[in-house]
């Protein structure tokens, strides 16, 4: 799968992790960031405007539904892969659930990052594992299981 110029939409609440979402985002050739947006409304409104390849959605979203707007967006826009930062296992427990492609604990290493996106946008579905990524599925059904 070719993934230049791939669309990204970053939603979550204003401060550290979104800001440096942003300036990593922007090194990178191949990403084009079309949307920003604090809570469910906006991101509706974003998602709604054109196709995106992948979202990056915080979970302290300023409106507090992470996971509803999560499983909005796979149910309108099950094309569009998720990649999911929680700040605890039952968040990223139920991230997966509701359809999240990758999942990445708070203080993640920016390696993790990079894999997660390149994973998401190449369609397979990963959850951290600290320190290596555990490959669990892909978008064509169940893979052997794998560790890098």
């Amino acid at each position: 799968m070719d993934i230049s110029r791939s669309s990204v939409v970053v939603i979550g609440a204003p401060g550290r992790l979104r800001d440096g979402l942003l300036l990593m985002l922007s090194s990178y050739a191949s990403l084009e960031v079309i949307g920003l947006a604090e809570e469910r409304l906006g991101a509706q409104k974003i998602l709604t405007g054109r196709p995106v390849d992948l979202v990056l959605l915080h979970a302290d979203v300023s409106d507090g539904d992470a996971l509803l707007l999560l499983k909005e967006l796979k149910r309108q826009w099950p094309q569009t892969g998720c990649l999911f930062i929680g700040g605890s296992a039952r968040q990223l427990k139920a991230a997966r659930d509701e359809g999240a492609e990758a999942v990445l604990m708070r203080g993640f290493q920016i390696g993790d990052l990079s894999t997660a996106i390149d994973g998401v946008l190449r369609g397979r579905a990963m959850t951290h594992e600290s320190p290596s990524w555990h490959e669990t599925e892909s978008r064509d059904g169940p893979k052997p299981t794998a560790r890098s």
